[in-house]
Formats: structure tokens, C-alpha cells, sequence
């Protein structure tokens, strides 16, 4: 996943299925590594941004398919994971 993520372009606004999150002690690249292919910063935080709705996703996909979230602990999730999304789309 590491390999995948530091070549991933990323879109102006949030797109599905850019990369299949996987969990992993060392899959996410640093800042230092995405410092070197040309990253500022500001991409960097949209980067991290995109990461963290995907994992979002995937725990939240998993809690559901185990039954261990409440119908209202679903549909709060759905909404931080919205507000995540926005917030990739205004970075």
C-alpha cells in the first residue's frame, strides 16, 4: 500500500477508490518521504486528509459488518466522515 500511496495523484475534490486502505504499522508515508516527490505542505495535509477518510471508512465498514455500532453510532460516523470529505474538498 506504502508503494501505491507515494504515487497516488491526488484529485482537486474528493474522489472513491483512489486506493484500498489496508491495515499496517508502516503503510503511510511521512512527511519526509512525500517531501522528496515534491509535496508542500498544504498537499500533504490534503494527502493525510484523503488517508484518514479512508481509513474512516474501512473501521466503519468493519464496525457495521460486526454489529459493535448503534443505528445512531452509524449515522454519527457517517457524518464525520462527511465533514472529513468536505474538508478534503476545501483543502
Amino acid at each position: 500500500m506504502k508503494e501505491q500511496l507515494l504515487n497516488l495523484v491526488l484529485p482537486e475534490k474528493y474522489e472513491e477508490g483512489l486506493f484500498e486502505y489496508k491495515q499496517t504499522l508502516d503503510g503511510i508515508p511521512e512527511w519526509p518521504e512525500m517531501c522528496k516527490r515534491g509535496y508542500t505542505l498544504e498537499k500533504y495535509r490534503k494527502f493525510t486528509t484523503l488517508v484518514t477518510i479512508e481509513i474512516m471508512k474501512y473501521h466503519l465498514t468493519e464496525a457495521i459488518n460486526e454489529n459493535l455500532f448503534t443505528d445512531d453510532e452509524v449515522i454519527e460516523a457517517r457524518k464525520l466522515l462527511d465533514e472529513q470529505i468536505e474538508k478534503y474538498n476545501q483543502l
